[in-house]
């Protein structure tokens, strides 16, 4: 331990350990050595380090700490998928938009939903502290039907946790729709590309995680600067 706090030591700026040095290494000798002296040369140090940094230096720490703190916060989430098929209707081409929106809502009922929900096992943790309808309600969030630029085309999505159970929902609800439209619909629906295998999350893009500790980090590092120097005035 006592080669550990040694180590620690250099933490120091060189000035304080070339007038300090020797007389901090017969103190160590004569006292106890543990995690709490080790916390306290690091403190020490830390603090000794801040009261001899300009304003530069603390702008790049505190941003550094914001890109890993954000960092850290974006990879500690779970990793969302999101898969897509495309399918057409001829009820765009017809203006039956009204009917589309019939043929969507009966394809995503309370009642198709938790055969979805139950047959994938989905939201597992979430059905053992909450409602059925709550986690339908939540599900739902998570499902986008919408038209798309290309005449007669629209767009089913859904985002997951588990990549492979985002596709197979994609999947159930172009089914369901197909099954919708034969017994709500007066128009044909075909699939136009099946659901996708999402390849990577959607939700960790590094360059905003970067931006987001850039902006963040940089005003925290020149408030700890303003601070630490009018302490250093004051002193």
């Amino acid at each position: 331990m006592k080669l550990l706090i040694r180590l620690l030591a250099r933490l120091y700026p060189a000035p304080w350990r070339a007038k300090y040095g020797a007389e901090f290494d017969a103190l160590l000798t004569d006292s106890r050595a543990d995690w709490r002296a080790a916390l306290n040369v690091v403190i020490g140090a830390l603090k000794m380090q801040f009261t001899t940094w300009g304003y530069g230096r603390f702008a790049i720490a505190g941003i550094l700490i914001g890109i890993i703190a954000s960092a850290g916060v974006a990879f500690s989430r779970q990793p969302q998928w999101r898969s897509e098929g495309v399918m057409s209707s001829s009820a765009f081409g017809r203006n039956l938009w009204d009917e589309f929106t019939r043929v969507a809502q009966a394809a995503a009922t309370r009642s198709s939903l938790t055969k979805i929900i139950l047959a994938d096992n989905l939201y597992a943790d979430e059905r053992r502290n909450s409602a059925l309808e709550d986690v339908i309600q939540n599900m739902r969030k998570h499902i986008s039907i919408a038209g798309l630029n290309t005449p007669g085309e629209v767009s089913i999505r859904y985002e997951y946790r588990d990549r492979f159970a985002a596709q197979r929902v994609v999947s159930e609800l172009m089914s369901d729709m197909i099954r919708a439209n034969l017994d709500v619909g007066h128009s044909t629906m075909d699939l136009v590309s099946g659901a996708s295998l999402p390849a990577k999350p959607f939700n960790r893009p590094p360059f905003i995680i970067a931006a987001v500790g850039l902006l963040s980090g940089l005003p925290v590092g020149l408030l700890a600067g303003y601070v630490f120097r009018r302490r250093r005035v004051k002193a």
